[in-house]
């Protein structure tokens, strides 16, 4: 039995609201194109903007 593999990309995100949208686009795009599955981590330690709820809203849209 094969398993699917599975890569973590982790990516710092401080105070970036406005790029994580962005991101995960290309992140997805990418990962479209090859034999293995994905999570997406952003770590965020402190912003100031909305990057937390950002981040959420994308996690809501797709757990992985």
């Amino acid at each position: 039995m094969r398993t699917q593999k599975l890569v973590s990309v982790v990516i710092p995100a401080l105070n970036e609201e406005g790029n994580l949208h962005a991101v995960y686009s290309r992140v997805a795009e990418i990962f479209s194109e090859v034999p293995f599955d994905f999570e997406l981590v952003f770590v965020d330690d402190g912003s100031t903007d909305r990057t937390l709820e950002v981040g959420k809203q994308l996690h809501a849209a797709d757990p992985r």
